[in-house]
């Protein structure tokens, strides 16, 4: 799972897709909610920061996979 806190999430939806908070809210209320893919998740990349630091997140789990 990638995850990012809900705030994040809710302020990068705005900018990227040029929504209203409400939209990105209800959005949010129709996919699983962030308790459960985290708890089913084997793998959690942390996704608050910069996307190279997701980049290079993802590049670790890969070898670590490998």
């Amino acid at each position: 799972v990638v995850d990012t806190p809900e705030e994040i999430a809710i302020s990068r939806a705005i900018k990227r897709d040029n929504l209203t908070e409400e939209s990105v809210k209800k959005r949010m209320a129709m996919q699983v909610d962030r308790a459960t893919r985290i708890d089913k998740a084997d793998y959690i990349i942390d996704n608050s920061g910069r996307i190279e630091d997701l980049e290079t997140k993802v590049k670790e789990l890969i070898k670590k996979l490998s």
